[in-house]
């Protein structure tokens, strides 16, 4: 991971705190906590298509989040899975409120 400096523009390389530091911090990044998990997930995701700028696909990113224990991932989600699952999401589009002006009658 790299981070531009405004004044320089250059990047310079960035990282991941050591467990010890992660200790002193208030609040560790997503990132840091759980770097073991998502290196496992990457790893296990290579071969699938990922949408641009994604590390990981979005199935990988669904097992981030609401765990799996036969791939050592922690549930990160309290609540119905089906507030997260992809389907669930993609099935929940609805038709708009109102309908447009040219069905209306006046």
């Amino acid at each position: 991971m790299a981070v531009a400096d405004k004044k320089t523009k250059e990047t310079k390389p960035v990282s991941v705190p050591a467990k010890s530091a992660l200790a002193d911090l208030q609040r560790p990044s997503a990132e840091a906590l759980y770097a073991e998990e998502l290196t496992r997930l990457m790893a296990k995701d290579a071969a699938n298509p990922k949408p641009p700028g994604w590390k990981l696909s979005p199935k990988a990113v669904l097992t981030f989040v609401i765990g799996d224990d036969k791939q050592g991932c922690a549930s990160k989600f309290v609540g119905r899975r089906s507030f997260v699952s992809l389907p669930s999401a993609q099935s929940r589009q609805r038709a708009p409120r109102y309908p447009s002006n040219s069905t209306t009658r006046r």
